[in-house]
């Protein structure tokens, strides 16, 4: 039996390669019969630096740069292809969600300002075109904070610069772009981003991500007046209306202030990734009989563009049967009406804290679920 396992990462438990490596191992330790392919697999967001190294090759260089979450350090990285010319940068990597602490969470004053950093030390090595990751932000500041890094100043009515953005936003009269670092004018920007959320309004930055990064109820109307202001600053120096174009509003908006001052197109995120690798045509070969995927959650908006379940629907198109993992199965997953995928699987094998899951399930949830699921596949004719 020909298995190709293709998941996304499992946020804060189990990278991709490491769960195509334990399921694999789990595989043929039940038998060797099984014919197994393992496929990176990323959507723009978390891990999609590792899985285009993967498939492109290069190298993965580490910096420090400043954190989201006002005084903070990290321990940022960024990618290389082999031609020395193409860069990644992965938004999550300096300006990550899993960065902002309950304790410390301050929406109103994060920034994206060390993703710039990431992006200037890329410029900085002669990198004429940057793979720009969106998925995985901790920031609503639309990417002003990644303009600072480059040179760009924020100026209120007296021409005083404005430091803390985006709680400084409202107070905006001008950008002044006259020290700007030249090697970003030059340089090309795909931004890689699967979501079709503008910057503003119900669906836009503010609203919809706005508290699962911990702003309250007031903080996300303030943070809409904010970026509302900011587009018409930004309409009024370039001349784009950019608060309802589809995308905008990913990672907090940071695809805003990319498209107005940048050489930067947004591109769909697997599907990018998946061109550099030869998946599709894997599964259109008609030798695989059995697709094994799977990420952190199902719920009924898996079905709006999640990696795994993009690829299920592939299998589906190909004949092929597919299996999806979830560390969580929301229950409204199943009022799904599609076809795909023929079954999912939680990973959980009692009742356990979020915490415990996550800790547990790269040695023991994973792998002993796998053997299950392959007894149960030497059963099919």
């Amino acid at each position: 039996m020909n298995i190709l396992i293709a998941s996304d990462s499992f946020k804060g438990s189990l990278s991709s390669e490491q769960f195509g490596r334990i399921a694999k191992e789990a595989f043929l330790s039940v038998s060797q019969t099984f014919r197994i392919e393992i496929y990176p697999l990323a959507d723009g967001g978390e891990g999609s630096l590792d899985t285009l190294l993967h498939y492109r090759g290069g190298e993965k260089l580490s910096l420090q740069v400043r954190g989201p979450l006002k005084n903070s350090v990290v321990n940022g990285n960024v990618g290389v292809f082999s031609d020395k010319t193409t860069g990644i940068v992965e938004v999550a990597s300096a300006s990550g969600f899993n960065m902002i602490f309950s304790e410390r969470r301050d929406i109103l004053s994060s920034s994206s300002y060390g993703t710039g950093e990431e992006i200037k030390f890329l410029l900085e090595k002669g990198i004429s075109k940057i793979l720009l990751c969106l998925g995985g932000s901790g920031t609503n500041d639309a990417g002003t904070g990644i303009l600072q890094a480059l040179g760009f100043r924020f100026l209120d009515k007296n021409k005083n610069e404005l430091q803390i953005l985006p709680r400084d936003l409202p107070d905006l009269a001008s950008i002044d772009t006259t020290k700007v670092n030249s090697k970003f004018l030059d340089c090309e920007f795909h931004l890689l981003c699967d979501v079709t959320n503008p910057l503003l309004g119900e669906k836009g930055a503010s609203r919809v991500y706005g508290p699962q990064k911990g702003a309250s109820a007031e903080e996300v109307e303030i943070l809409e007046a904010s970026l509302r202001h900011y587009a018409n600053i930004l309409k009024k120096q370039t001349g784009i209306l950019l608060e309802e174009i589809p995308g905008t509003g990913a990672a907090g908006g940071i695809a805003a202030s990319l498209l107005a001052f940048g050489k930067a197109k947004i591109v769909p995120g697997l599907q990018t990734i998946l061109s550099f690798s030869n998946i599709i045509e894997n599964l259109a070969s008609g030798e695989i009989q059995v697709l094994i995927t799977g990420e952190g959650k199902l719920d009924e908006q898996s079905f709006y563009g999640k990696a795994s379940l993009s690829l299920c629907k592939l299998a589906y198109e190909n004949r092929i049967k597919s299996l999806c993992i979830a560390g969580v199965i929301d229950k409204n997953f199943y009022n799904k009406t599609e076809p795909y995928p023929n079954a999912a699987f939680s990973l959980t094998d009692r009742p356990m804290s979020l915490e415990e899951s996550i800790e547990e399930a790269p040695e023991l949830l994973l792998y002993k679920l796998c053997i299950q699921i392959a007894g149960l596949l030497l059963t099919l004719p």
